[in-house]
């Protein structure tokens, strides 16, 4: 017996936040193992003890297959593994002999989200319980407590619950559900509820917490409406305390009005309010805060009254390992706020574009930043789980891969978005030199490279899917996103389909994976030239005249002469900014790196021109990236910060030479405008870091290298071999 054989069950009613009653009877406990899913997140206790700190269990999947369901851009794909995660916790220490009681509280959760419905309805069904409890006795002997009818359900407190607007609880019926003690009379047996079409599959990744915690400031207090300020947008949920009598409303925004009250145009506007509802029966009541929702949001205005206000942080926990600082602030304040941004951005191991408008994993989003994100933090979980969810819902047919995973629905482009499949793979094997992740999403990989030829003509790719989105870069300064004007989506998706058959060449390099090589060079060699027929101007060296970055994408892929490399220089030394969209500013910042144009890098990440810059965000008083360069929509999209693993690229200099760091070259700027500065990532052989110091005439430089790793130091034309531990140098 398991949870793969226990029923599913609800309560009677339907009621989208009901609790669950399971009292039994054990022996002496030697031993004992939960499995259990609540869809769409669940609450677990025992004896009263919750059975873990997590929030929002399980994360989100793509549960079901799209079963012709009306969607905002027509999609027909058959997805390849619809799944389902459940929990699994050790509850020895929780149980003992006698009667225990285990107890659940369920929430809608993404499982039945049925309000925001913008890229389509997903909703799957009222919330369902599913629990397989294994208890062994010292004799060896076992015995299993699964879900069925016999377990008791009831409503609880809460009303209404809804991942993007809030929730709705009435205090005054909060109850000690979960002791064992409690008076059952209202409680009935739960009935049976129909099994999840996807396959359960143990969640065994970095879970969803309260990561810390922040005290608004209360600024205003007028027409009794109280108005917090975080100080910072976060991605959370504010606890109280409350003994009033009557209703508590809670309005969540980015931004305040000129007149000082909240905007919500930039996070869904007002047909999308984050907020939520208590109504309070004068008792005091502690702890109050919504179970099932989180918002985002810098500014709370506050309706009723409450009493010792605390904003608890939430977001997947990923451990820390990386950093870097320097003594010119506009970079440490910008690695500040898109790091904030990320954060805020992941959820249940998913990338999301923004943590309140969509909510949704882009794929597009979500790989331009991966890299910087393995910067920063043990990612080895975390994108394990995504790519799962890229596979699942990838198009068994034909291997289209959707823009956003798990499925939600939603717009963008083929090699953008779904070139994550190809993208996540390799930056992960550079990263963390993991040749198994590769190897197990290979076919996904090659489906996806088949895919994108399908939608080829003349040796460009033309088009994805009848009705839907077809995007080349996305967020340009001033210009429409599908203007062949400034960038022509046709030439962007060729190139990318160019770099996805070298990516998938040095994999099979590095990992003898018996590609077709020949094959794949052919394949590049024909859409090289059908982007030279078109799109290239011999006469200039420029691809598509150089508007918008145009030319980075061809100089990414090895096309273009010393020409096209200048033109780029030239314009953006003009510029002092950016004009490019999401992918073009990633590739720009590489490249000036690779080209050793530091100078010209560090200027443009500490550029405030107006409506094309990082600092152009900051000096409007911005602490998280916006969706666009000047600010229009989503105050909190990390999107734009893909680049930023130049800080440690670029700036300490850290460079692979082969994957997961085994080899690697460090040759720090020489930029005395970075005055000091000091950094270090986490290789797969350990912490690596370095450290430049000026002091009048002289430089200093610490390098300490993990074990089993061979590297050189190169610095004003000198190069010499490092050793494991502590090197130290002094330039004059």
């Amino acid at each position: 017996m398991s949870i793969f054989t226990a029923k599913w069950i609800q309560e009677k009613n339907g009621h989208e936040s009901p609790v669950f009653r399971r009292r039994f009877a054990l022996g002496e406990v030697k031993e004992a193992t939960l499995d259990i899913c609540g869809l769409g997140w669940f609450y677990c206790y025992v004896n009263g003890s919750a059975v873990t700190d997590a929030i929002f269990e399980p994360a989100i999947s793509t549960y079901e297959r799209l079963k012709g369901r009306k969607l905002a851009y027509p999609i027909a794909d058959v997805f390849a593994h619809p799944r389902v995660y459940y929990c699994r916790y050790d509850v020895t220490a929780l149980l003992h002999a006698g009667e225990n009681l285990l107890s659940a509280h369920l929430g809608n959760g993404w499982f039945n989200q049925r309000r925001r419905i913008g890229e389509g309805d997903f909703s799957v069904g009222v919330p369902r319980l599913c629990y397989s409890l294994t208890v062994t006795y010292a004799d060896g002997s076992t015995v299993t407590i699964e879900s069925d009818e016999s377990t008791l359900a009831a409503p609880s407190e809460i009303e209404e619950n809804n991942i993007y607007y809030g929730e709705r609880q009435d205090l005054g019926k909060r109850a000690d559900y979960h002791t064992p003690g409690f008076d059952e009379s209202d409680f009935a047996p739960a009935v049976l509820a129909p099994k999840p079409e996807g396959e359960l599959s143990l969640y065994d990744y970095p879970r969803e917490r309260v990561t810390r915690h922040v005290l608004p400031r209360l600024i205003s207090r007028k027409g009794g409406v109280s108005l917090y300020d975080l100080g910072e947008n976060l991605s959370g949920r504010l606890r109280f305390e409350t003994a009033y009598a009557g209703m508590i409303r809670i309005q969540h925004a980015e931004e305040l009005t000129a007149d000082g009250k909240l905007d919500f145009s930039f996070s869904g506007g007002e047909g999308q309010i984050q907020a939520c509802e208590y109504i309070g029966d004068g008792r005091r009541h502690e702890n109050v805060h919504p179970l099932f929702s989180y918002q985002c949001c810098r500014y709370l205005a506050v309706m009723g009254e409450i009493e010792n206000p605390v904003f608890e942080v939430i977001h997947t926990d990923l451990a820390r390992t990386g950093d870097f600082r320097c003594e010119d602030e506009r970079i440490n304040r910008l690695l500040d706020v898109y790091t904030r941004t990320q954060l805020n951005a992941i959820h249940g191991c998913v990338p999301v574009d923004c943590p309140h408008r969509e909510r949704l994993g882009y794929t597009g989003d979500g790989q331009i930043t991966a890299e910087t994100v393995m910067h920063l933090f043990d990612a080895r979980g975390f994108y394990r789980k995504w790519m799962d969810d890229i596979a699942d819902c990838q198009n068994r047919e034909n291997g289209r891969i959707q823009h956003t995973a798990p499925f939600g629905g939603g717009g963008g482009g083929p090699a953008g978005w779904g070139g994550a499949a190809i993208v996540l793979p390799y930056t992960y094997f550079e990263m963390y030199g993991d040749g198994d992740f590769v190897r197990r999403y290979l076919g996904v990989m090659q489906s996806y490279l088949s895919y994108m030829e399908s939608r080829c003509e003349d040796g460009l790719v033309t088009w994805e899917e009848r009705g839907g989105w077809f995007l080349g870069d996305w967020c340009f300064t001033d210009c429409k996103p599908n203007d062949d004007t400034y960038l022509p989506p046709i030439y962007v998706n060729t190139c990318y389909l160019v770099k996805f058959y070298r990516q998938m060449l040095t994999l099979d390099a590095e990992l003898s994976l018996g590609l077709p090589r020949d094959t794949y060079l052919a394949a590049i060699q024909m859409h090289e030239q059908a982007i030279l027929g078109r799109y290239y101007n011999a006469a200039t060296g420029d691809f598509c005249g150089n508007l918008r970055g145009a030319n980075l994408f061809a100089l990414d892929i090895g096309l273009g002469d010393a020409r096209t490399r200048a033109h780029v220089i030239e314009a953006y030394s003009a510029l002092g900014g950016f004009d490019t969209g999401i992918f073009g500013t990633e590739i720009l910042i590489r490249l000036l790196d690779e080209w050793g144009e530091i100078e010209l890098l560090h200027r443009l990440l500490t550029s405030e021109k107006k409506d094309g810059s990082f600092g152009y965000m900051m000096a409007s008083g911005a602490t998280t990236l916006w969706e666009d360069w000047d600010g229009a929509n989503s105050h909190c999209h990390p999107m734009f910060g893909g680049c930023l693993k130049a800080l440690w690229t670029a700036f300490l200099g850290i460079r692979r030479v082969s994957a997961g760091y085994q080899r690697i070259e460090i040759a720090p700027a020489d930029l005395p405008a970075l005055g000091r500065m000091e950094g270090y990532i986490t290789t797969p052989n350990g912490r690596l870091s370095v450290t430049l110091t000026r002091e009048e005439d002289a430089i200093a430089i610490l390098v300490n290298l993990p074990p089993a790793t061979a590297a050189t130091l190169t610095f004003r034309g000198k190069q010499t071999d490092l050793e494991e531990g502590e090197n130290i140098f002094l330039y004059y």
